[in-house]
């Protein structure tokens, strides 16, 4: 190995022994008063962030670029570099399939860059800036452009067969359970309240505890019942368990009632398994990008946000961050129910109907996201490239669900519209 490769390992090491190892836990974790807690959040954010280099003790110009070093030799320093910045508290969240070279050579463009030393935790470095024309990783990561199917692609609509055998094994038909069993059936049979909204929960936000209409809706209030039936005495695959297996009553009940023999009713839902495929939208692969850019940052920024939490008196920041952080999933889930139907082609007007209320659901959590980063960005004003790039990928986001479905904003949802 060259000799001058060797003194840089050496400068690694000699850096490692200038601090002791830190603790590396969540601020959440760490055993301490709630006065020590705050001191330490407070002095995280309001710390003076200094160059990089400067906080571990190996400057950048030390660093040889790229194209000058074999690829064994960049494994060799990228393990060190990564070993270094782990000792200090620091980590770069690099996509899976980043090669060691990629790696190399973004670390010591960011050698430099300015951070915060944090004795607790590990403070992570953002490694993407979430503009799709300026990827750092072209051809190595696939947040902006790529999810698990690509737009066109045929996507399979068939029924999944949910195998819940691992949960009705759970269970032992003793007296107790039997009687168990009766009260969930009982809960769900159980006449709705006439005052009620119909519908109301099939478009709603879901967020329960937020909601001005949980009073008014039949699902809150079986949630609840079945919440009061269950004892602690059981575990959650036994509920789980015991759930479906009054399910399963149930509908051998009613079927026998309907004259349907059971094993017919079950051979004709498994032929329906295999059915027709459709294409992926790109508002789907949209949705579902946006997911992943927002898991990437919320983990890129993980002690920032911890911080900024404990110090927000308000709480206002911590419901932003909540509502980003629900919304991460509910949108691509609510964008890809509405796709299920091909509106060019429908005749039903109760799917299109349906579709077109998924797609308003989107859009609801859309717009209350983009509130939510809003409030956000006026938090952490120094992070304002990546999030203003966030926000810009939901307003194309909602644009694309416009243009997808156009009569989505005029369906009335049940209860929130009127």
């Amino acid at each position: 190995m060259d000799e001058f490769i060797i003194q840089l390992l050496e400068m690694f090491h000699e850096a490692k022994l200038k601090l002791p190892s830190l603790e590396n836990i969540k601020i959440d974790d760490l055993k301490l008063d709630q006065d020590l807690n705050v001191d330490f959040a407070h002095n995280f954010v309001n710390s003076k962030s200094v160059a990089l280099d400067k906080i571990v003790g190996v400057p950048k110009f030390y660093l040889p670029t790229e194209d000058k070093l074999s690829d064994d030799v960049i494994a060799v320093l990228v393990c060190e570099m990564e070993m270094l910045l782990a000792h200090y508290n620091f980590e770069f969240i690099f996509p899976e399939s980043v090669s060691n070279r990629m790696k190399y050579d973004f670390m010591v463009k960011k050698w430099d860059c300015k951070q915060v030393f944090s004795k607790y935790g590990m403070v992570q470095i953002e490694t993407c800036g979430f503009r799709d024309d300026a990827c750092p990783f072209p051809d190595a990561c696939n947040i902006c452009e790529d999810f698990e199917q690509k737009v066109g692609d045929k996507y399979s609509s068939s029924i999944t067969k949910a195998d819940f055998s691992e949960f009705m094994n759970e269970l032992v038909d003793t007296a107790y359970n039997r009687d168990v069993l009766d009260e969930f059936k009982s809960v769900f049979k159980k006449q709705n309240n006439n005052d009620f909204i119909e519908g109301i929960h099939n478009y709603c936000h879901g967020r329960c505890n937020k909601c001005a209409f949980s009073n008014k809706c039949s699902a809150h209030a079986l949630d609840k019942d079945i919440a009061q039936v269950v004892s602690a005495d059981y575990d959650d695959n036994q509920r789980m368990a015991l759930l479906m297996q009054a399910i399963n009553e149930i509908v051998e009940e009613e079927l026998k009632v309907c004259g349907v023999d059971l094993d017919m009713a079950k051979g004709t839902v498994q032929q329906k398994e295999i059915s027709e495929s459709r294409e992926v939208l790109k508002v789907e692969n949209s949705a579902h990008a946006y997911a992943k850019k927002i898991k990437h940052w919320l983990d890129s920024n993980q002690m920032e946000i911890e911080s900024r939490l404990v110090l927000d008196n308000s709480l206002q920041l911590n419901d932003s961050v909540e509502t980003v952080m629900w919304y991460q999933l509910f949108i691509p889930s609510k964008v890809e129910r509405a796709a299920t139907v091909n509106h060019k082609n429908a005749n039903d007007k109760v799917l299109i109907s349906d579709s077109n209320g998924s797609a308003k659901a989107a859009l609801v959590a859309v717009d209350e996201s983009i509130q939510a980063w809003q409030i956000i960005l006026a938090a952490l004003p120094h992070k304002e490239d990546g999030l203003l790039q966030i926000l810009r990928g939901l307003s194309k986001l909602k644009n694309e669900i416009l243009e997808a479905f156009p009569d989505a904003l005029s369906f009335k949802r049940p209860g929130f519209d009127g």
